[in-house]
C-alpha cells in the first residue's frame, strides 16, 4: 500500500471522495496511488493542502516505508498513522503585555514543551518550539510573564484569547508556501509552484482580512524579536542566520551575541537582551538545508 492511500485511508476517504475533493477524475488518484512520479507539481500541491501538509513534505514522504508527518489535523484522525498532528494551544505573555500571544501546536510539540519546562536548569536557558502556523519560537521561558499549554478540550483563559488571523488549529503547510507565493506573485503559477487551487485559498484569506504585501510578509517571511520588556522589533533575517541560531540552542551551545544580519546591512543583539525570537518556520527549513549542505563531505573520486 503507497503512502498516499495510507493518508486517504487514514482520512475515511474513498478514492472518489479524494477526487472530489480537489476535483480531478478519480481515475487521475488511482494512478497517484500506483505510482507517485504519476503526480505533476500542481496536483501534488493540492493533495498536501488537502492532507494539511507542505508539498516538500508530502513528496518526501511519498517513496519511504514509513515516515512521520506533521499535520494541521487533529492528532485523533491519525487512525494509526505516525502524524503529529494538531493538540491545542502554547501561550506566550512577554513581560509588559497585556495578553499573551497563541500559538498552534502538535501533541509532539506539547509533550516536549511540558518536558522541558518541568527540567529547566537556569533561567538563561533556552527553549525551541515549533507552531503549526508556519512559527518557530526561541525563547527564554523563565524570562516569560505567563506560559500557557491549552489542550482543545480545556476552557479558553478569560480575557486573555486572540488566536492567530490564519486560524484555531493553523494552516497547511502548503498554504504558507503560497503565501510566500502571494509575495512574490512572479513565481505564482511557474511549474513549482502551488495550484491554483491552494492559491484561490490564499486570495479569500487575504481578501477576508485586507492584508498586502507587507503585512503578508511579516506574517510568513519576517522574523519578530523581543527585547526583556517585550519590545518588538521586525527585521527580515538571513535563513542561514536564523539556523545557527537554533543550531547553537540545539546543541546546547547558544551564542553569547546572535547575528541576525541580512544581505543589506549587519545586525548583532546580545543573546541576554532577548526574550523571545519569533521566525518563519520554512525560512528556518530553508537555512538548515543550505548549513546541511555546506558540512557535506564531497564524495572522494
Amino acid at each position: 500500500m503507497s503512502n498516499l492511500q495510507r493518508l486517504r485511508e487514514s482520512r475515511n476517504y474513498s478514492a472518489h471522495d479524494l477526487a472530489k475533493k480537489i476535483d480531478v477524475e478519480v481515475e487521475r488518484v488511482i494512478a497517484w496511488e500506483e505510482a507517485a512520479e504519476n503526480i505533476s507539481n500542481q496536483e501534488l500541491s493540492s493533495l498536501a493542502y488537502f492532507f494539511g501538509l507542505s508539498s516538500e513534505d508530502l513528496r518526501d514522504s511519498l517513496g519511504k516505508e514509513e515516515v512521520t508527518l506533521t499535520t494541521n489535523d487533529y492528532y485523533i484522525y491519525a487512525n494509526g498513522l505516525n502524524d503529529d498532528g494538531w493538540w491545542g494551544h502554547f501561550g506566550i505573555r512577554l513581560k509588559g503585555h497585556a495578553s499573551s500571544m497563541w500559538f498552534p501546536i502538535t501533541i509532539g510539540t506539547a509533550n516536549q514543551v511540558s518536558n522541558v519546562i518541568r527540567n529547566l536548569s537556569s533561567r538563561e536557558e533556552w527553549m525551541v518550539v515549533e507552531t503549526l502556523n508556519n512559527r518557530v519560537l526561541v525563547l527564554k521561558p523563565a524570562s516569560m510573564a505567563r506560559l500557557w499549554l491549552l489542550d482543545d478540550a480545556q476552557d479558553q483563559p478569560r480575557e486573555d484569547w486572540n488566536i492567530p488571523i490564519d486560524g484555531y488549529s493553523g494552516q497547511p503547510g502548503e498554504f504558507y508556501r503560497a503565501l510566500e507565493e502571494y509575495c512574490e506573485d512572479w513565481r505564482a503559477y511557474d511549474d513549482d509552484g502551488v495550484s491554483e487551487f491552494v492559491m484561490s485559498k490564499v486570495n479569500e484569506f487575504t481578501d477576508a482580512h485586507d492584508l498586502g504585501v507587507d503585512e503578508v510578509r511579516k506574517m510568513v517571511i519576517e522574523t519578530q524579536i523581543y527585547n526583556l520588556e517585550g519590545v518588538e522589533f521586525s527585521h527580515d533575517v538571513d535563513e542561514s542566520k536564523l539556523a545557527e541560531i537554533v543550531n547553537g540552542i540545539e546543541i546546547e551551545f547558544p551564542d553569547v551575541i546572535f547575528d541576525l544580519s541580512n544581505d543589506n546591512y549587519d545586525l548583532y543583539i546580545p543573546s541576554d537582551e532577548i526574550c523571545l525570537i519569533n521566525m518563519s518556520r520554512r525560512s528556518l527549513n530553508n537555512g538548515m538545508k543550505e548549513v546541511h549542505k555546506d558540512l557535506e563531505v564531497p564524495d572522494e573520486e
